[in-house]
């Protein structure tokens, strides 16, 4: 049985917009595309995260649909065929979930005063109507007044949505229950060739499409990794000019980091507050273009902070690159502190295993510094207690190893301590003054 997927489509993007009920979770719509599939012999199979499937909107002889039910998100691989989009989407698309619901009627409600919203934020904020129109804006009375609107934005885009996000100029901004955040607001499939920029706010998103530049906003989900995961990587992290904006770059960096996708990054410095600041005085279309690799970015602002205890600190962010592209980094992270005045060389940084994990890199290098050391020891969130217990074992092994001498007591978790500040206790416990005696032999030497 195939279905025709260009009906559904129509029918998906005209004026009915199926929507599923606010109940309906994306792992709710899993089972049911799931029963479907195995009760029509569609060739269900998996391999690691992603199950396939025989298309049913094509003629297909081997399984070519795709669904990742973590990141509740389908598309087929068939030639020709270019079906994809959110769970929900396929669900209905399957004929798999309710066509009249509670989210649906609120929507076609909220679109019924469209241009009354979409003239709300273009006076609070600077969005043409036709931008705001086609991210599917409406508008809600707010305690029955029909003068004063909550402006609604379907979620993740007007044509594929399973919930809503809402906003008042006076009182903010609120989710609808059932809002799945591991899909970003903005996300509409349409390219996915260019980087696209990954910002906070659904106004942010709305400003930089108002300059042609394609976004999606995580409002205010702290992690990336869905969002790597759907763009393949191709990002520049553009997070709010202001204390919650730094710390949501470093949290999004030591992600990046951690999937090893640093190298693909890039990064834009906004001079204003955030990208609809910047649409509000003008200066978008400029501020876009501060655009900059991520590495070298990263590094330059952790040896500007640490100068003193650099070494310690880049070697994580290094020995996550290409050897190419850790090359690359170094480089121009020296041109750049050289011309901040740091005299500070980092090309001697190149000589790092690529095998090896990044906390033994680390650890490796502490002890071969003494001041290195002892910046970690006094690091709280340097511990091993969340790493697997390989990796684990692996790190405390590294201390071990340098110091000649491996109890099994080592061995063992350290959770609650860091794990130099626990090595160094275990030590001073087994082999006090030896072991330290030739640490320090080392260190001199």
């Amino acid at each position: 049985m195939l279905l025709n997927l260009n009906g559904h489509l129509k029918k998906w993007e005209g004026a009915s917009r199926v929507m599923p009920t606010r109940m309906v979770t994306k792992e709710q719509c899993w089972e049911l595309i799931k029963g479907w599939a195995e009760k029509n012999n569609r060739g269900l199979t998996q391999r690691g995260q992603q199950w396939f499937l025989l298309c049913p909107f094509h003629p297909d002889t081997e399984p070519s649909l795709t669904i990742t039910p973590e990141l509740g998100l389908f598309k087929c691989f068939g030639a020709g065929c270019g079906a994809k989009g959110t769970i929900w989407k396929l669900a209905h698309l399957l004929g798999l979930l309710p066509t009249l619901n509670s989210i649906e009627r609120f929507i076609k409600e909220a679109w019924e005063r469209q241009a009354e919203a979409a003239e709300i934020v273009h006076k609070r904020r600077a969005i043409a109507p036709d931008i705001a129109k086609l991210f599917g804006v409406g508008g809600i009375p707010l305690n029955g007044d029909p003068y004063n609107l909550r402006v609604i934005f379907p979620h993740p885009n007007p044509y594929d949505y399973h919930a809503f996000v809402s906003w008042h100029w006076q009182m903010g901004y609120k989710n609808s229950k059932g809002l799945d955040k591991t899909l970003p607001f903005g996300l509409n499939f349409k390219d996915e060739t260019r980087p696209t920029y990954v910002v906070e706010g659904v106004f942010d998103c709305l400003s930089l499409a108002q300059v042609e530049v394609p976004s999606v906003a995580t409002l205010g989900e702290a992690s990336i990794v869905p969002i790597v995961h759907i763009l393949n990587g191709r990002i520049v992290i553009a997070p709010d000019r202001d204390r919650a904006g730094d710390q949501l770059f470093w949290t999004w960096v030591r992600e990046l980091r951690e999937l090893r996708k640093l190298g693909q990054a890039y990064y834009c410095a906004w001079k204003s507050k955030d990208a609809n600041d910047a649409l509000r005085a003008g200066t978008l279309r400029d501020e876009v273009k501060r655009v900059r690799w991520l590495p070298p970015v990263v590094l330059v602002k952790l040896v500007t902070k640490n100068p003193d205890t650099y070494k310690a600190v880049v070697l994580p962010y290094i020995a996550a690159l290409q050897p190419k592209e850790r090359e690359d980094a170094l480089r121009l992270a020296e041109d750049t502190l050289k011309k901040l005045g740091y005299n500070i060389t980092l090309s001697h940084l190149t000589d790092i295993s690529d095998g090896e994990p990044e906390w033994v890199t680390v650890l490796r290098a502490a002890f071969k510094d003494r001041q290195q050391a002892e910046w970690l020891l006094n690091q709280p969130d340097f511990s091993l207690a969340l790493l697997p217990e390989t990796l684990r074992k692996d790190a405390i092994e590294a201390l071990m190893m340098l110091e000649g001498l491996r109890p099994e007591a080592w061995l063992k978790s350290p959770f609650g301590l860091t794990a130099v500040r626990w090595a160094y206790q275990q030590t001073l416990k087994f082999m006090t003054e030896q072991v330290w005696d030739e640490i320090l032999r080392r260190w001199q030497s």
